[in-house]
C-alpha cells in the first residue's frame, strides 16, 4: 500500500460503499414516491351532497358543474380566482344570498368588467368596456342578476376564455 493512500485515507475507485449522499438522495425519492402517490388522491365531486356544496360557490349555470373549488376565506370574506373556457352563451353563477365585489376579462382583454353586487343580485358595473353589460343581452360580455345570483355570461359568438377574480360574503 502507498504511503499517500494510508495518509490521506483515499478509498478503493468503485468502492461499495455508500456516501452519506447518496443515503439522504434514496431518502427524497421515497418521499417523493410517496407525495406522488398522494396527489393522485382527488375528489369524487360528482358526488357531493349538497351539505358540502355550500363549499363551492362557483357552478356552471347550463351544465350545473362545480368549476373551481379553490375559494380562500379570511376572516369571512371569501376570494375566488379563475380562468376557463366559456363557450357562446354559456355562463358561470356567483352563490346565492352573497354580496361583493369582481373583475372579470373575457377573449385575449376583447372585453372587460369591474363590478359590485348586493345579495338581492343587483348588479353595479363601476368600470367596464363598451360591450359590457349588466343585462342579459346578445353580442355582449353580460354581468348580471340571474334571479338566483349574479351570472357572468358569454354572448360574444365564439368560445373565449374567461378569468376572473370575486371577493364577497
Amino acid at each position: 500500500m502507498s504511503p499517500l493512500k494510508n495518509k490521506f485515507n483515499i478509498e478503493e475507485p468503485f468502492s461499495e460503499k455508500k456516501t452519506k449522499a447518496e443515503e439522504s438522495f434514496k431518502v427524497e425519492e421515497e418521499l417523493e414516491e410517496e407525495i406522488l402517490e398522494d396527489e393522485l388522491i382527488t375528489p369524487d365531486l360528482d358526488n357531493v351532497n349538497t351539505k358540502n356544496q355550500e363549499e363551492y360557490a362557483i357552478r356552471q349555470g347550463e351544465q350545473g358543474v362545480i368549476v373551481d373549488k379553490g375559494i380562500r376565506t379570511t376572516n369571512g370574506l371569501k376570494q375566488v380566482r379563475f380562468s376557463a373556457p366559456l363557450a357562446d352563451d354559456a355562463e358561470i353563477l356567483v352563490q346565492t344570498g352573497t354580496a361583493g365585489w369582481g373583475f372579470a376579462v373575457i377573449g385575449d382583454n376583447q372585453e372587460y368588467g369591474q363590478f359590485t353586487w348586493t345579495s338581492a343580485g343587483v348588479v353595479t358595473l363601476v368600470n367596464n368596456s363598451a360591450n359590457t353589460v349588466a343585462t342579459d343581452t346578445d353580442t355582449k360580455f353580460c354581468i348580471y342578476d340571474a334571479g338566483s345570483g349574479i351570472a357572468i355570461k358569454n354572448r360574444l359568438g365564439s368560445e373565449l376564455t374567461l378569468r376572473y377574480e370575486l371577493n364577497y360574503s
